[in-house]
């Protein structure tokens, strides 16, 4: 039993050390994104220069992101 728990803490602290060795970057792909935001929730689709309400059951499609909504 006290091996098992040692084992584990040994386990915990070579985990915690390596996480801290590697640094952390933003992915070039998430740096840039073109385009304005879009919130789509449950009802609404907001693209910034127009707000739209759809009924329940129908779904968005989202332009691609370099494209004009």
């Amino acid at each position: 039993m006290m091996l098992r728990r040692s084992g584990a803490m040994c386990l915990l602290l070579l985990t915690a050390a390596c996480g801290q060795l590697v640094p952390v970057e933003t992915p070039p792909q998430l740096e840039y994104t073109p385009g304005p935001p879009v919130i789509v929730t449950r009802s609404t689709y907001d693209a910034g220069p127009f707000f739209v309400e759809y009924p329940v059951g129908w779904r968005v499609i989202t332009p691609a992101a370099f494209s004009t909504p």
